[in-house]
């Protein structure tokens, strides 16, 4: 078993369990549940993650992650903070 993706949130893990289900990898979501341990444990320490089941499958299932990511990167711009007429990056 590998470790192929971890997220902030499960949110934000939910469109590459969607994706690795579609290509039929099978995979183990790790720390679904742990948000709740944020301030007994590092806050890292406790976000999901996926891994991967069968070993041979991992280098695949890591490389979709990489190209949704990118994907979903991609669909945000920078933009103008009006107040200060300052361009911000995109993920403020």
């Amino acid at each position: 078993m590998k470790k192929i993706f971890t997220a902030n949130n499960n949110i934000e893990l939910e469109p590459y369990k969607a994706m690795l289900s579609e290509a039929n990898i099978k995979f183990l979501v790790k720390n679904e549940f742990a948000m709740a341990t944020v301030g007994e444990i590092p806050v890292n320490e406790s976000w999901p993650q996926i891994w991967a089941i069968e070993n041979q499958f991992a280098d695949n299932a890591r490389q979709l992650c990489v190209e949704l990511e990118k994907m979903i990167l991609a669909d945000k711009d920078d933009w103008l903070c009006l107040g200060v007429w300052r361009k911000q990056w995109r993920q403020f």
